[in-house]
């Protein structure tokens, strides 16, 4: 049992980003992927086809580098400054969870940046 994350997704592509699809399965884990034991991936499969077969239309999976905590946040821009922007724009979607405790919708920005809303 498996799905498809939608790697590369838009904010990936407006980045000129390609590659292999991103994949949450129940099995060993492999390059580009997520593996989570058998049992946590059946239950993942019933409530995917749960949503699914009630016409919700799509599912949000968020997936972030780290638990983006402001002082795991500090030392890892310490240790990677490259990624800074990137990761404080992540911090905002995480932020955003942690607070409302649902997936917030996700669009792009004209400047390539994620934005977290409220349908």
């Amino acid at each position: 049992l498996g799905f498809d994350l939608g790697y590369p997704n838009q904010y990936d592509r407006f980045h000129s980003r390609w590659g292999e699809p991103c994949l949450v399965h129940g099995a060993a884990p492999s390059p580009g992927s997520f593996a989570v034991d058998e049992a946590a991936m059946t239950e993942i499969h019933a409530i995917l086809a749960a949503a699914l077969e009630n016409r919700q239309p799509f599912i949000r999976v968020h997936c972030f580098p780290f638990r983006m905590l402001d002082e795991k946040m500090d030392a890892k821009i310490e240790a990677y400054p490259e990624n800074e922007s990137f990761w404080s724009n992540l911090k905002l979607g995480y932020d955003f969870f942690e607070i409302m405790r649902r997936p917030p919708n996700v669009t792009i920005t004209t400047r390539g940046n994620y934005h977290f809303a409220i349908e």
